[in-house]
């Protein structure tokens, strides 16, 4: 009997689910592969029933494989095309997306000629797509690779060994009092103004928001947003929801959480209040991160409307489903949620696991959750 796609696809959308909830509770250390493969003008895509983007293929490699070997295999068994070698290694790259540490190396090889390719239960589509006309679903880090190879680039795992370092970052929600032996070394970069582009555009058409909708970041962090919204895939658009934040907007934003809760919970102490309120807002005092210039809170846009992420950005939600990796969303959610935080990591910005949104480069929560001892961006005094 032959089965339907439907079928397929919710028969693989669920044992991926399995997989992806067993990664994130033991955290195992994985090898995958994947190959380039192209013509003179065009690259081989497929896209996984899973997930609705388009990406390289290839996947997991065998313990009795190298990792050429397990790139073409799976090549095979995604498309049915049989190459018996590459022509040589693009770069290798190391991941800590969906909880598992995972090692992936990328290979190319060029043919003549589009080759025919099928379908199967893991793969719902495939297809060559020009270099000048790639599919409007494909993820920040596939661009990237394809970007590299058309720029000839050749065994680059040198070259992203610190892009990796500074990604490494921890990943559960560490307390507050971690950021206290932080050493701020501030290097009294400017506040700049964050101007619209096609690709970033300011938030506050899809509020209100919590915040003020301040849109300032330090230089740096403020062209580093910029090159994030450019890894995006087609159609996508990146919005600055909030940006530096005074001290006193920081305490009104407390005061609103705090009277929230009370009011929501009166059988609270103070005490509970206060601790509640510290999980979804930072204290005023002694320092706040979004005083510092390097915090930024983000979202995804497609087609105007915001991408469902599960939770508006500065959601007053339940903790468990803001979390970076909450385990109480969908899988379309995750994927959304991926597709930001590689564009945000691939530049140098590190994640706060307790909020999808919040993102941060060169202050102390950066430096925390890069292990760090130093920072360099400390409070700004005076904000307009």
């Amino acid at each position: 009997m032959k089965i339907s796609d439907k079928i397929k696809n919710v028969i693989y959308k669920s044992a991926y689910s399995t997989i992806r909830a067993y990664w994130r509770i033991f955290k195992p250390k994985t090898f995958g592969s994947r190959i380039l493969l192209v013509t003179e003008s065009k690259i081989l895509l497929v896209q996984p029933r899973t997930l609705h983007y388009w990406n390289l293929p290839g996947g997991g490699i065998k313990k009795s494989e190298n990792p050429e070997q397990g790139g073409l295999r799976e090549l095979y068994e995604e498309t049915g095309i049989k190459i018996n070698s590459v022509d040589y290694l693009l770069g290798t790259y190391t991941s800590s997306d969906e909880g598992k540490r995972d090692t992936i190396y990328f290979y190319v090889k060029k043919v003549e000629q589009e080759l025919a390719t099928y379908n199967n239960m893991e793969i719902g589509n495939s297809g060559w797509f020009s270099f000048n006309e790639l599919p409007e679903q494909i993820t920040g880090r596939t661009k990237m690779r394809i970007e590299e190879y058309l720029a000839g680039q050749k065994n680059i795992q040198g070259l992203y060994k610190e892009l990796y370092i500074m990604n490494n970052q921890i990943t559960k929600t560490l307390p507050k009092s971690a950021w206290q032996d932080i050493v701020i070394m501030d290097n009294n970069e400017h506040l700049v103004e964050v101007t619209e582009t096609q690709m970033l555009i300011h938030g506050s058409q899809f509020g209100p928001w919590e915040s003020n909708n301040s849109y300032q970041l330090r230089e740096t962090v403020a062209n580093m947003l910029y090159k994030a919204s450019e890894l995006l895939p087609s159609s996508y658009k990146l919005a600055i929801v909030e940006g530096v934040r005074s001290i006193e907007k920081q305490q009104e934003h407390w005061n609103r959480k705090f009277e929230h809760f009370s009011a929501e919970h009166p059988e609270w102490s103070q005490e509970e209040v206060e601790h509640q309120t510290a999980l979804v807002v930072a204290r005023p005092a002694p320092l706040a991160n979004h005083n510092c210039g390097g915090a930024v809170d983000v979202a995804l846009v497609y087609n105007s409307e915001l991408v469902d992420m599960g939770t508006k950005p500065q959601a007053l939600a339940e903790k468990k489903v803001v979390e970076m990796f909450s385990e109480l969303i969908t899988n379309e959610q995750v994927q959304n949620r991926t597709i930001l935080r590689e564009a945000m990591e691939s530049v140098g910005f590190v994640w706060y696991p307790g909020e999808w949104w919040h993102y941060c480069y060169g202050d102390r929560m950066w430096a925390v959750y890069t292990g760090r001892k130093e920072c360099m961006y400390g409070p700004i005094q005076n904000i307009q």
